[in-house]
């Protein structure tokens, strides 16, 4: 297993879902692997790592900043390694992947208290407006 088939594995879970996407976003000197808006203009961020959760979890974590709410995507296999407690301690969200099947494990609750207006502002105005350039995204 590696990152890049486990993106393919979230993508078409993403597309059958007719979920609207952007893969690999640049924001201050990081790029979010995978953002999801809905129609009420929410931002939503998703790390993903085939086996390293607290890399994942830390990136996931600095995500909260400037997204509604942050995910973690894990390989299935690996899911006896991550600390439950702190992944909803700091609210994030946790999806694990096996090759047909994503499910989300954790779900994070709607009030983000890490959220930093003047992040915020200016990444969603950058994914709302890129939402307009085919190139960027995954539908």
């Amino acid at each position: 297993m590696n990152e890049k088939l486990l993106s393919s594995y979230f993508r078409s879970y993403l597309k059958e879902k007719r979920i609207n996407f952007i893969e690999q976003v640049p924001f201050r000197k990081k790029r979010i692997d995978f953002v999801i808006y809905d129609e009420e203009e929410n931002i939503y961020t998703f790390e993903l790592k085939v086996s390293d959760w607290k890399s994942v979890f830390n990136q996931a974590c600095k995500n909260l900043l400037f997204s509604d709410k942050s995910y973690i995507c894990l390989w299935h296999t690996f899911e006896n390694r991550i600390d439950m407690d702190l992944v909803k301690r700091y609210n994030i969200g946790l999806f694990l992947i096996k090759k047909n099947k994503v499910s989300e494990i954790v779900s994070p609750h709607n009030n983000n208290k890490y959220l930093k207006l003047i992040y915020y502002e200016s990444f969603k105005n950058k994914v709302l407006n890129s939402k307009y350039n085919e190139n960027l995204f995954g539908n």
